[in-house]
């Protein structure tokens, strides 16, 4: 067979791809490939950026990879950067908004971690000495081997987050603590035109499940005034009531925020409580499904019986 010398022949072809192909992963491939961990408290963005180096049978890694006293960025290439949206404590120590980049100084005991105000360092680029960097020192913990250096968020809640680092058998416990979002105080003529009792105002698709449930008829509830705070109790099946806190948000429109153990717990900002109000006074409500102000979904809606 002749094959058509402006053409190259389908195996040609081929084994021409493959050996282009070949050639570019060998090209892309990281030994210590870039990782984020990004967690979010109570409004407070907190991400880490890193690489990720592999022990590859050299343990200890400490003080055999890095050794004491060398400057070195808790991962590889490019050096791991911490950013913050809003200034928060690191393990009760001032850390302005903004990016840094993450120094460890290992020792045998205590290790000093600097951040530093330049974010654009590679690795071999340890920051020099200045006012403007954060230093503190930790205590490293020996813990399970790890193979892939790790930065984690093992525990998050509404005050801040528990940051970890992990590489080789060596762990160091970090906590973040995060400025709380003020609440402004909730109007008193507005609450006290809001307390009442309400009745849920049920479709049919929301009366079906209702009624399979055991529920008889649309669910009715109180929000009272008291102490300066609006509370109610809203019901999620047969006998089980979840009690809530209403946060303003806007006039006339607020978020809950549940409540366990007397205790808010969690406020829910993509939810809205949005009360309708008609010559002065409170008709009713409407429970709405807020997301990042574009989604924008009627939940559920309730009458002002009393």
């Amino acid at each position: 067979m002749r094959c058509n010398p402006a053409r190259p022949s389908s195996l040609a072809f081929v084994a021409l791809s493959l050996a282009l192909t070949a050639g570019a992963a060998r090209g892309q491939v990281r030994g210590s490939e870039r990782a984020t961990v990004s967690q979010i408290s109570d409004g407070t963005t907190v991400v880490i950026d890193y690489g990720r180096p592999h022990v590859r049978g050299r343990s200890p890694a400490f003080p055999g990879i890095v050794g004491w006293g060398h400057v070195w960025t808790p991962g590889a290439n490019s050096s791991t950067t911490l950013t913050v949206s809003r200034a928060v404590k690191l393990n009760g120590v001032a850390v302005p908004e903004g990016a840094w980049s993450v120094w460890f100084v290992p020792a045998e005991g205590e290790w000093e971690v600097v951040l530093d105000p330049d974010e654009r360092l590679y690795h071999t680029q340890e920051p020099e000495a200045s006012d403007d960097q954060v230093r503190f020192r930790v205590t490293p913990e020996q813990d399970a081997f790890t193979e892939a250096l790790t930065w984690e968020v093992p525990q998050v809640d509404g005050k801040g987050m528990d940051l970890r680092f992990r590489w080789d058998e060596v762990r160091i416990d970090f906590r973040i603590d995060v400025e709380p979002t003020p609440v402004p105080p909730t109007p008193e003529h507005e609450a006290r035109a809001i307390a009442g009792t309400y009745q849920l105002v049920l479709s049919e698709a929301q009366r079906a499940r209702a009624e399979a449930a055991g529920m008889s008829g649309p669910p009715s509830f109180e929000l009272h005034y008291e102490d300066g705070l609006l509370i109610g109790e809203i019901p999620m099946g047969p006998g089980v009531m979840a009690p809530f806190e209403l946060f303003p948000r806007a006039s006339w429109v607020y978020s809950p925020g549940w409540i366990m153990n007397g205790q808010v717990v969690e406020r829910e900002l993509e939810m809205l409580f949005e009360f309708v109000v008609s010559d002065g006074q409170v008709t009713g409500f409407e429970v709405r499904g807020v997301v990042d102000d574009r989604i924008d979904r009627v939940m559920m809606s309730a009458e002002r019986v009393r």
